[in-house]
């Protein structure tokens, strides 16, 4: 079988679950890994090799998620056109088949003419691809709860409803998105949460001190993720004011529209925007880290989300405080210092620093982390899909 892998995200990006995923599945089946074409990135209409055993392919798509909200309505508007929506349908299709073609001549034993396909969803939005093949296998993999980034045509409703109902396996990160998809369709929901690649954040290579650290005199509280709309501002403001002798280090992409509540936060000497790092480099900061927040403010983005920074942290050893931004937090509340608010934040701040240094906590935050390795996902994901290739032969 060779897996047609449809994300969300492009490769080289935030390095997450897909990646992970893809990466492990290539070492059991041929993958294709089909990204949203976007403006700012390589665009691949023809598959290019990246890894062995693994492709990636770009696909042209209407861009409801742009980071810029002119771009975003005039998604909305013109994929409201049916016929437009067909005719990049048909774009899609033409730019998948070739791809397939290429490979199939290059590879021989990939086995695509013959109808070996398997399809692994995380990007419902390319559902219509499915109806020209006859899969092996349809998986979908819900990640996040898609709509509480944007406002959606209703299209993209129907697509996440026929994604559903065509999956041979449905996966979740989170109790609150297996609920979601079993209030819209009475259908069996597998959770599997998210992970860390443990060896790489717990190893004990050389940690070099990355040189835009704040010093090393005083406890460093690190954030790693993306600052959008969900980072609790209001929250960071107060800690900065009335943590002084603390440096709060945060590290990542930042969206357009959050900008100036970034810079207003710079304004505090204590406060430290680090920027985008490449994945390789994100253990040396956590190595450095005496604790890591997730400030996430509570929404119906937020309240479905299994953050894989928590995975993170701990494989690196650092104690996680976190604002209480979702339900399905409390089966991790004894490792997790929970906040519901400010003041609560900061004493679990205080408790998590005096934690940082506790060797018996420490290691049971690596033992957390080590059980949600990635390799134990990709492999119960992957058992879950050869078992229902077997169940479509029988």
């Amino acid at each position: 079988m060779t897996l047609l892998f449809l994300s969300d995200i492009p490769w080289f990006g935030l390095h997450q679950r897909p990646q992970q995923l893809a990466s492990r599945f290539a070492k059991r089946w041929p993958v294709l890994w089909i990204e949203p074409a976007t403006l700012s990135r390589k665009i691949n209409f023809t598959p290019r090799q990246i890894q062995p055993n693994l492709h990636i392919l770009s696909l042209p798509q209407f861009p409801h998620n742009a980071r810029h909200r002119l771009v975003r309505v005039l998604s909305a508007l013109l994929s409201r056109i049916p016929f437009l929506r067909s005719i990049l349908l048909r774009i899609q299709l033409f730019l998948l088949q070739r791809a397939i073609a290429l490979l199939d001549g290059k590879y021989s034993g990939l086995a695509l003419t013959r109808n070996e396909i398997g399809f692994f969803i995380q990007n419902f939005q390319l559902i219509g691809l499915v109806k020209y093949f006859h899969p092996t296998v349809v998986a979908f993999d819900y990640i996040d709860d898609a709509f509480g980034f944007v406002k959606f045509p209703q299209y993209v409703h129907e697509d996440w409803l026929n994604t559903i109902q065509r999956a041979d396996v449905i996966s979740a990160t989170s109790p609150t998105l297996q609920r979601n998809i079993q209030k819209a369709h009475a259908v069996n929901v597998h959770l599997v949460s998210n992970g860390v690649e443990y060896e790489f954040f717990a190893s004990s290579r050389e940690t070099r001190r990355p040189p835009d650290l704040p010093p090393a005199d005083t406890p460093i509280i690190g954030y790693v993720g993306s600052v959008y709309a969900w980072f609790d501002f209001d929250l960071m403001e107060n800690l900065l004011k009335r943590m002084p002798d603390l440096q709060f280090v945060v590290v990542g992409h930042d969206h357009p529209g959050v900008r100036n509540r970034l810079n207003a936060l710079s304004r505090h000497s204590n406060f430290f925007f680090l920027g985008y790092k490449p994945y390789d480099q994100v253990p040396f900061y956590l190595n450095h880290f005496d604790v890591g927040i997730i400030p996430f403010a509570k929404s119906m983005l937020t309240a479905a989300v299994n953050p894989v920074k928590l995975y993170e942290y701990s494989a690196a050893g650092v104690p996680t405080v976190a604002t209480n931004f979702s339900d399905d937090l409390l089966v991790y509340n004894k490792i997790i210092f929970i906040s519901g608010t400010t003041n609560e934040f900061i004493e679990n701040l205080h408790r998590a620093l005096r934690k940082s240094r506790d060797k018996k906590f420490v290691s049971s935050l690596r033992h957390f982390a080590q059980k949600h390795d990635w390799d134990t996902r990709a492999h119960a994901l992957a058992k879950l899909m050869e078992r229902a290739k077997v169940k479509r032969k029988t």
